[in-house]
C-alpha cells in the first residue's frame, strides 16, 4: 500500500481532489457570497483573487471560495498534515488551498502545480474551457441560487437515446445500497444539501492521518460516499457527479505530473491499462465433490482478491493511487497512467512477474491479459478526430490479441510443462474437492476438512476457510507485507504476489490499533457492503486514531446460509425440501455492454469522467445493490457465487432462483430509467443437488445463451431461459407464468385432473413443427378428442374453462394464450407445453408427488 514518497506529487493530487470540494460546501450555505454566513471576512476578499471575471466584468466561479473556506474551518487538520507530510515552508501561490482554489485563473497566474490541475480539471471535464459557452458558470442563471435546487440526472436514463430526456434524478444522500440510492422522477423535497455536508463534515473529522498518502486515499474514499449523487456541475445535462469528476481530475493530475517530469515531446501523456482475467469461471465450477458447497464461495472470493491484487501490483509499481484506477470489478480492469518510458518500461517487467506468479499457482487454468493504449489530450477533448471511443475500441482489441498469445513467452521457454506428462502417476494424492493433484514432492501440505475424513490442498482449505471469514468478518486489512502482531496463518496472498489479506472482527482490529497505527499507510481497513442499514459507514471512534488508510467496498455475497460448522449450507440443504429436490444454477447479464460503451455516450459528451460514471454505477447495482435483494427475500435459500461488473451467477432453490431473476431484473429496469435500449438476460438450470456444478454451470451457460438469442421482431435479448425454452421478458414471461400459476392453483384444488399435464406434453412430443408452425393435423383432432373427453368428465367451471382455452389456443394460433394477450413467435402448444411441465415441477416440489 506505501507509495515512495514524493510530496510536490502527493500535494498535486490531494488539491486535485479538493479542488471542487467548494460546490457540495456552496449548495449547503444558504446566501451567496457576499451575505454567506459561512464565508469569513477575508475569505471574501479572495473574490479579487481567486474568482476571475467575464466578458462583463463579473466575477464568477465563486465556489472556490467555498473551497478556501474548507481549509479555514478544517485548518488544524491541514495544518497538521502539512506540517507532518512535509509540505510546510510553501508559499502562498504553492499552498494546498491555493492549489485547490486557484484552477479557474487565468493560466499565467499560476504556478507550474496550478497549471497542471487547471488542465487536468479541463481534461476530465473534456471541454474547452476557453470558449464562452464552456466558461459558463453554476450560477449563470435567471435565479443565482437555481443551481442549489437541481439534482443530478442518472447517466442510464440517455444512454443510446437520440431524444434526451432529463425526467429522473438521484437522490442527495450518502452512498447506501438501498433501493433509495436509486434514480426517481418524484422527489417530495428539495435536495437536502445542507444535511449532507453536515454528515460530510462530521466524518472528515475522523480523518486523523499525518501521512499525506494515507490521509489523501481515506478522504477519496469519504468523497465516493457524499459525491457520488451531487452533480459537478447544473450546465446542460448534468449527469456527471462531482465525485467522478474530482476522481478523474487527480487521475490526470498526477499522471501530466509524471509525464512533465519525464518526456514532454508531444501531446500523449497518458496510458489506458486494461486487464481480463480468462478461465475464471472454469476455474470457479472446477469442483468434483459433494463438497462443492463448502469450496465454491470460497473459491469465488478468492479471485476477487487475486484480481484486486493484480490491481494493487500494478499501482505500487507504477506509484499510483485509487483515482488512477478507473474500474475494477467482474475480472476486468482499467487504470490511467501517465505515458513515460519508465512506466512502460516498468508496466512490462510487471507483466512478466504477474504472468510467471500466476502460473507458478495455477498453471495455465488462469490468465490474465494486460495491455494499453496510449491516450492523446485530443482524444480527452474529443477533438482533431480523436476521441475515447476509439481509443476504448483500440484498447479492447490489443487486450484480445494479447489473450490469443496466452503464456506464449513461458510455452517456448518452458515446452515440457505443457505437452508432458506434469502428474506423478498416482503417487500423489489428490484434492478431494478439485481433483487435483497434490504435489507432495515439493512439500505440498494436506489439510483435512473439519469432521470430516477428506483431504484437500492448503489452496483449497484456505478458499473453504476464506468463505467461512468472509461471512464473520467486519473489516478487510490489506498489507503489502505480513503482519507480525497477526499469526500467518490468517492471511491469504493470492498468487504470491505479495499483497495479504486479513479477515477480521472489529474487536481484533481495535485490540491492534497501536500496532497498526506503527504500519501507516502500508495498511488498508477496509468495511464491507455497510452496516444494518445499507449505509458505508467505514470512519468511526471505534477504529480510529492510526495513520491508516480508511475505505469501503462491495461484494455480491458476503453473507450466505451456512451449518452448523459455520460453512456454507451444502446445496441439498438450499433446496429446503423433504423429498423432490431441484437446484436453480443462474446466470444473467447486461445485454450489449460492449456496444453501449463504445456508443452510448456521444463523442462531444464522451469524457473520461462519464465512462468512470457509467461503470461504476453498473458495478454499483451488482456488486452493491444485489445484495439487498438477497437479504430480502432469498438469504436461507441461496448463494451469490459472483456478482460485479455487468454479470452474476447465483445457486439457489430451483423456484426461487427464476423468481430472484425476476426481481433483478425488474430492479435493473427501473435503476436504469426505464430506458429501452438497455436490459439483461439469463438462464437457469435446473439440476439435482448432487449434480456436478461444473456441469450445471455449463447448462446454465447454455441456457443464457439462448435467452441471448432470442428475437421476436425488432427485439433481441432482453430474456429469460430456462427449461429449453428462452422467453421474453415483456412478451411471453409473464402471460406463462400467470398461466402456469393457475395450473398450479387449479390441480391443488383437484379441480383439474394432473393427467391433463401428460396430456399435454404427449401431444406436443407427438407434434411437429417447422419454423415454429406445426405442421402435423393430426396433432389437431388427436387433442380435441382428448380434451373432449377430459371435458365430458369436468364439472368446475374455471377447469371446463381452461381447456376449451387450450384447445382453442393450439388450434388457431391466436394471440391468446388462456384468454390473455401475447406476442410471440412461438406456436401457441409449445407455449402451453412449457407452462404445463412448469407447473408440473412447481407441484412436485411442494407436494414429493405427481401421479397421473
Amino acid at each position: 500500500m506505501n507509495q515512495s514518497i514524493n510530496t510536490e506529487r502527493d500535494k498535486i493530487y490531494l488539491a486535485a481532489l479538493l479542488h471542487d470540494i467548494g460546490k457540495f460546501y456552496q449548495r449547503a450555505d444558504d446566501g451567496g457570497a457576499a451575505k454567506s454566513s459561512k464565508l469569513l471576512e477575508h475569505v471574501k476578499n479572495l473574490e479579487q483573487i481567486l474568482c476571475p471575471s467575464n466578458q462583463d466584468g463579473i466575477r464568477t466561479h465563486k465556489h472556490v471560495l467555498w473551497t478556501a473556506q474548507f481549509f479555514e474551518d478544517h485548518h488544524s487538520v491541514f495544518s497538521q498534515l502539512i506540517d507532518k507530510a512535509g509540505w510546510d515552508g510553501m508559499t502562498d501561490r504553492e499552498s494546498l488551498m491555493h492549489l485547490a482554489s486557484g484552477h479557474h485563473l487565468h493560466k499565467s497566474q499560476l504556478n507550474k502545480l496550478g497549471q497542471i490541475i487547471q488542465e487536468a480539471d479541463h481534461l476530465s471535464s473534456g471541454m474547452d474551457r476557453t470558449s464562452i459557452e464552456a466558461y459558463k458558470d453554476d450560477q449563470d442563471t435567471n435565479r443565482w441560487d437555481a443551481f442549489k435546487k437541481k439534482r443530478m440526472t442518472s447517466l442510464m436514463e440517455n444512454l443510446l437515446l437520440s431524444d434526451k430526456t432529463n425526467a429522473y434524478h438521484l437522490p442527495v444522500q450518502a452512498m447506501s445500497i438501498n433501493k433509495n440510492y436509486f434514480p426517481s422522477s418524484n422527489f417530495e423535497y428539495d435536495p437536502q444539501y445542507k444535511v449532507l455536508w453536515k454528515e460530510f463534515e462530521n466524518e472528515f473529522k475522523f480523518i486523523q492521518s499525518k501521512n499525506g498518502y494515507a490521509f489523501s486515499e481515506t478522504f477519496f474514499n469519504l468523497l465516493q460516499k457524499y459525491t457520488s449523487t451531487i452533480p459537478a456541475s447544473t450546465i446542460h445535462f448534468p449527469d456527471v457527479s462531482l465525485f467522478d469528476h474530482l476522481k478523474t481530475t487527480a487521475a490526470i493530475a498526477v499522471c501530466l505530473y509524471d509525464w512533465q517530469q519525464g518526456e514532454s515531446a508531444d501531446d500523449e501523456p497518458f496510458l489506458m491499462i486494461g486487464g481480463d482475467f480468462s478461465g475464471i469461471q472454469s476455474y470457479i465450477y472446477n469442483i468434483i465433490s459433494e463438497n462443492a458447497a463448502k469450496n465454491l464461495k470460497g473459491r469465488s472470493f478468492y479471485l476477487k482478491l487475486l484480481a484486486d491484487s493484480v490491481v494493487a501490483t500494478i499501482l505500487k509499481a507504477l506509484n499510483l493511487f485509487q483515482a488512477n484506477v478507473i474500474y475494477n470489478s467482474g475480472g476486468s480492469f482499467y487504470i490511467l497512467a501517465p505515458n513515460t518510458s519508465e512506466v512502460r518500461q516498468t508496466l512490462r517487467h510487471v507483466m512478466d512477474d504477474l504472468e510467471a506468479n500466476i502460473f507458478n499457482t495455477h498453471g495455465n487454468s488462469i490468465y490474465v491479459s494486460i495491455a494499453y493504449q496510449i491516450i492523446s489530450k485530443d482524444a480527452l477533448m474529443g477533438r482533431n478526430g480523436q476521441s475515447l471511443q476509439k481509443c476504448w475500441g483500440e484498447l479492447f482489441e490489443s487486450r484480445d490479441k494479447q489473450k490469443s498469445k496466452r503464456y506464449a513467452r513461458k510455452l517456448v521457454n518452458d515446452y515440457g510443462h505443457f505437452f508432458l506428462p506434469g502428474e506423478s502417476g498416482g503417487l500423489s494424492p489428490r484434492d478431494a474437492i478439485t481433483g487435483e493433484e497434490i504435489d507432495t514432492f515439493s512439500k505440498g501440505k494436506i489439510y483435512s476438512l473439519i469432521k470430516s475424513e477428506v483431504q484437500v490442498s492448503e489452496l483449497t482449505w484456505k478458499q473453504i476457510q476464506l468463505g467461512k471469514k468472509l461471512k464473520e468478518a467486519d473489516y478487510w486489512v490489506v498489507s503489502n507485507e505480513p503482519l507480525a502482531y497477526w499469526t500467518e496463518k490468517n492471511a491469504i496472498n493470492p498468487a504470491n504476489l505479495g499483497i495479504y489479506y486479513y479477515f477480521l472482527s472489529e474487536r481484533e482490529v481495535v485490540e491492534k490499533k497501536a500496532l497498526l497505527k506503527a504500519s501507516a499507510d502500508k495498511v488498508r481497513i477496509i468495511s464491507i457492503n455497510g452496516n444494518d442499514k445499507g449505509i458505508c459507514d467505514f470512519l468511526n471512534t471505534t477504529i480510529m486514531g492510526t495513520d491508516n488508510i480508511y475505505g469501503f467496498d462491495f461484494f455480491g455475497g458476503n453473507n450466505f446460509p451456512a451449518d452448523d460448522e459455520g460453512l456454507p449450507k451444502s446445496f441439498d440443504q438450499l433446496c429446503d425440501s423433504e423429498g423432490y429436490k431441484r437446484l436453480g444454477v443462474l446466470r444473467m447479464d447486461v445485454d450489449n455492454l460492449g456496444h453501449v460503451f463504445k456508443n452510448g455516450i456521444p463523442k462531444q459528451l464522451g469524457t473520461l469522467s462519464r465512462y468512470a460514471a457509467l461503470s461504476r454505477n453498473l458495478d454499483w447495482f451488482f456488486k452493491a445493490y444485489l445484495n439487498s435483494i438477497w437479504k430480502a427475500k432469498y438469504s436461507q435459500s441461496s448463494y451469490i457465487v459472483y456478482s460485479g461488473g455487468d454479470d452474476l451467477f447465483l445457486v439457489g432453490k430451483w423456484d426461487e432462483m427464476i423468481e430472484f431473476a425476476e426481481q433483478i431484473r425488474q430492479d435493473f429496469v427501473e435503476f436504469t430509467c426505464y430506458n429501452p435500449n438497455l436490459s439483461i438476460s439469463g438462464g437457469v438450470a435446473i439440476v439435482a443437488p448432487k449434480y456436478p456444478i461444473k456441469r450445471a454451470a455449463e447448462e446454465s451457460a447454455e441456457a443464457e445463451r439462448l435467452a441471448k438469442n432470442y428475437e421476436l421482431g425488432n427485439s433481441e435479448k432482453n430474456a429469460i431461459s430456462f427449461m429449453g425454452l428462452a422467453l421474453g421478458w415483456d412478451q411471453e414471461f409473464p402471460i406463462v407464468k400467470k398461466l402456469k400459476s393457475e395450473l398450479v392453483r387449479l390441480i391443488e384444488a383437484e379441480k383439474l385432473p394432473k393427467s391433463f399435464i401428460s396430456k399435454i406434453y404427449q401431444h406436443y412430443r407427438q407434434a411437429q413443427f417447422e419454423d415454429e408452425k406445426l405442421v402435423s393435423p393430426r396433432t389437431y383432432w388427436l387433442m380435441a378428442y382428448d380434451f373432449g373427453r377430459m371435458l365430458e368428465r369436468e364439472k368446475d367451471p374455471a377447469a371446463r374453462q381452461l381447456i376449451e382455452n387450450c384447445k382453442l389456443d393450439v388450434v388457431s394460433n391466436h394471440n391468446r394464450l388462456n384468454n390473455e394477450v401475447i406476442t410471440s413467435a412461438y406456436h401457441n402448444l409449445k407455449l402451453w407445453n412449457f407452462a404445463a411441465r412448469w407447473a408440473e415441477l412447481e407441484y412436485r416440489t411442494n407436494h414429493n408427488r405427481f401421479d397421473n
